[in-house]
């Protein structure tokens, strides 16, 4: 997966849990850094990822491009 893509996979289950950049980002990454990460302006190290990941509870595996794809599909059709 390409890391910048996750970026968008984070933002949809930080949304999905009800759960502010603060919230997520507090003793892992500044706001501001969470938010460029968010918003696929900056390339996070893995084990930033990781972290943000794992407060989330999602899984990176070989298929989270394909699930990204799909997630964001339907969170688009959503908004609309």
């Amino acid at each position: 997966m390409n890391l910048v893509d996750i970026g968008l996979l984070i933002k949809l289950h930080r949304l999905k849990c009800k759960m502010t950049q603060e919230e997520l980002s507090e003793g892992i990454v500044f706001l501001s850094y969470l938010s460029k990460i968010e918003n696929q302006k900056t390339n996070a190290s893995p084990e930033i990822l990781q972290l943000l990941c794992n407060r989330l509870g999602i899984e990176i595996s070989e298929d989270t491009d394909r699930e990204v794809e799909e997630e964001c599909k339907e969170w688009y059709d959503m908004l609309i």
